[in-house]
């Protein structure tokens, strides 16, 4: 996407399109501030028209890497974009006379992400209710997890038992 200085979308390619939702000419003009638009950062907080990496290069004039931003697009589903943005400058000046942005949609791992999280909760709340000692360790016999049911039975905090810390309860 290729935006003008005050932040308007002059150009953009079809992945543009399809990964925000809309056509070129719906894109064409509009600005940050334009309420078609809905930018929220990961814990659904929305992000500051000032505060967006497209705003703050026009500002600053430095480009941003990887920012994660969630944009709302006209079926009302979130898409999660990794984006960079770059300035682009004219000899001599310090601001720039537009910025290019190039993001990738990231939803789908976002999506995998939050499953997992859930999964993993799930897997802790089982784990910890369970009337038995249950630890996780890799083959260097090194622990990472330690249920409840553990952590009582040793009288040791989690602290002390991760990695081989294990070994020092064990007899």
């Amino acid at each position: 996407v290729y935006l003008t200085t005050d932040g308007r979308v002059e150009l953009c390619n079809a992945a543009a399109e399809h990964i925000l939702g809309r056509r070129a000419g719906e894109l064409a003009g509009a600005g940050p501030a334009d309420p078609r638009w809905l930018a929220v950062r990961e814990d659904g907080s929305r992000i500051p028209e000032d505060e967006l990496p497209l705003q703050s290069t026009l500002r600053t004039g430095q480009p941003r890497r990887d920012e994660l931003v969630g944009v709302q697009r006209p079926d009302g589903s979130l898409a999660w974009l990794s984006g960079n943005t770059q300035p682009l400058l004219r000899p001599g000046e310090p601001r720039p006379h537009a910025v290019v942005a190039s993001f990738t949609d990231v939803s789908q791992r976002k999506l995998a992400q939050q499953r997992l999280r859930e999964s993993e909760q799930r897997f802790r709340a089982v784990a910890d209710a369970a009337p038995a000692l249950i630890w996780r360790s890799g083959p260097d016999r090194a622990c990472s997890y330690f249920n409840r049911g553990w952590l009582g039975f040793t009288g040791r905090e989690r602290e002390d038992e991760l990695g081989s810390g294990w070994l020092e309860g064990l007899h």
